[in-house]
């Protein structure tokens, strides 16, 4: 994420000394900052040194041409995700394709139309502040997820699987490389003596187009028993048409644990491990009854 600034910032990367001139002149008169390059190996130094906002990179260059730098700005910290803007007189389609595939996310030709150059950095800002401002919420949700020990899934019923959160894959130890999953594999993690309870619940869920919510085991694939809670919405469309469902699972495994301890603690000595009066207690009421 770039640096808070007056102005936003655009790196301007050209070997040509009064191409750089004219593109500055263009975005400082529509209120942009301008720093430059005229090679892509300084265009990389210029990117660590300012974080510019948005990169505006031309394809053929010396030493390192604009493919080469735009794939060393995506690996660098705060690169991933900041506007490049490929400029360059080659307007054939292998060009452009190249350019999308080392992560260029526009393409503009020479001879630039620069009040048209302006306009499109300016919707690329307004683009990258909307994005950045998804991933934040994304990331302050997956946080609050990870504290709260919970994880969503959705299944579509127009594809094999289902896709999985992170909190999921983590709470159920699946391997953080897939994000989707076969209702197999999942149903595969439920305890043995609970899988028939489990996929009978999803089922009637299914049929009567409602939602539901079921309390089970898991056992991890490194032979770890967890609790769940999981609780998920059927949606429907026209014609009563199944359309995706989606849900959410807790890991209440530590609720769970210290609720017996709570339980085994109110009615046994916890040095003897003897039942206590109060056990008595319930014992005799229960006989009188």
């Amino acid at each position: 994420m770039s640096r808070a600034r007056p102005k936003p910032l655009v790196l301007v990367v050209d070997d040509d000394t009064a191409s750089r001139l004219m593109v500055r002149e263009a975005l400082e008169q529509a209120d942009f900052a301008v720093e430059e390059a005229d090679d892509g190996a300084l265009a990389v130094e210029a990117f660590v040194r300012f974080a510019p906002d948005i990169v505006l990179l031309d394809i053929i260059m010396p030493t390192m041409d604009g493919f080469a730098a735009s794939i060393a700005i995506r690996k660098l910290p705060g690169g991933a995700h900041v506007p490049i803007v490929m400029m360059t007189g080659l307007d054939d389609t292998e060009s452009i394709h190249r350019a999308f595939e080392v992560g260029a996310t526009s393409f503009i030709t020479k001879p630039i139309n620069y009040l048209l150059l302006t306009y499109r950095l300016q919707y690329l800002l307004r683009s990258q502040r909307t994005a950045d401002r998804l991933r934040e919420s994304e990331s302050r949700l997956s946080r609050a997820q990870r504290l709260a020990k919970l994880g969503h899934w959705e299944w579509d019923p127009k594809h094999k699987g289902a896709h999985c959160s992170e909190g999921l894959r983590e709470i159920c130890s699946l391997p953080f490389a897939r994000s989707s999953f076969t209702y197999r594999e999942l149903l595969s993690l439920v305890d043995p003596n609970d899988r028939r309870r489990v996929r009978s619940t999803i089922a009637a869920a299914i049929r009567g187009r409602r939602g539901y919510s079921i309390e089970h085991r898991i056992i991890t694939p490194d032979g770890t028993e967890r609790i769940i809670y999981q609780e998920a919405e059927v949606q429907v469309g026209s014609g009563y048409k199944l359309e995706r469902i989606c849900g959410i699972i807790q890991d209440v495994t530590e609720r769970r644990r210290a609720e017996q301890k709570i339980r085994y603690l109110a009615f046994f000595d916890s040095v003897t491990g003897l039942p206590n009066r109060a056990f008595l207690k319930q014992l005799l009421n229960q006989a009188l009854a």
